[in-house]
Order: C-alpha cells, then structure tokens, then sequence
C-alpha cells in the first residue's frame, strides 16, 4: 500500500524505524465497531522527536500518557489501519525481535483484504495470536504459544 504522508522512507529509515519498534514498539489489533478489528501500532519514549518524525512518515497521533501512581509521564505515537499497515510493509524485513508479530499482523492483513473479507471470529483468532506473542516470554494468559 502507498502512503498517503508527504514523506517516504528510505531503506536506512525503514531499517531505523524497526529497531525503534523492537525496543518501544506494539502491535495489536482493535475492535473498530461490534464486528470489525483493525491493526493497531503504538511506540512509547520519554522524548517526543522520533514519534513526531513517525508521525511525518506515517500520520497517527502523538500524546502524552501520565502514570499518577508512579509520577511518571512518555510520550506515545498511534498509528491505525491503513496507516499501520504502510508502516508494518516498511519495516517488515528489518524487525528482528519483533518480526513474528509483525508477520502475524500482515497476514491478518492479507486475510482481511482478500475477496472474502474476514469473518469477526477470525480476527479475534489473530488478536488472540498477537497478543499471545506480545505476551513476556512467549506466554499469554497462561498458554504457551506454539510458533507460527
């Protein structure tokens, strides 16, 4: 998919991009409406420079986030849909500790741009997949999550 941003990343970039996500990164999917999911990516940073330079590249929203109880406060970018998806094709290749899930998120891509569309309890199987692999250690809620 074409980005629809002013900028387009380079391959030094691109490969940037991926090591900033391996370290600060998620991918998820959300729940659009009562039957539809959509691919979600969030990085978080203390400093906002590199999520506004993300943000040239690829639109989303920066905003800070403020943890009360810890006294804390970083920065996020968000980025969905379409425009998650021009980033996972970009760093799709460069993403090393990251890479499974970005691959699980461009299948479920694959899927949901297919003539049949995607049913809504397949999309769960895919939240369901990526959460499993975002999960410390490779477990989620308990399973241990077989590779894809």
């Amino acid at each position: 998919m074409k980005s629809p941003f002013r900028l387009k990343a380079v391959e030094t970039e691109k490969a940037y991009f991926a090591g900033f996500f391996d370290g600060e990164g998620y991918v998820g999917l959300y729940k659009t409406s009562a039957k539809t999911m959509a691919l979600r990516v969030i990085i978080g940073q203390k400093t906002r420079e590199v999520l506004d330079t993300l943000k040239g590249f690829y639109g989303g929203s920066v905003y800070l986030v403020t943890n009360k109880k810890r006294g804390s406060s970083w920065y996020c970018w968000e980025v969905k849909s379409s425009s998650a998806q021009v980033f996972l094709e970009d760093i799709n290749g460069y993403a090393v500790v990251k890479k499974q899930q970005v691959a699980v998120a461009l299948e479920y891509r694959d899927l949901m741009n297919g003539e049949e569309g995607v049913s809504f309890e397949d999309a769960l199987s895919y939240h369901e997949r990526i959460k499993a692999i975002n999960s410390p250690m490779g477990f989620g809620r308990g399973k241990l999550v077989v590779n894809i």
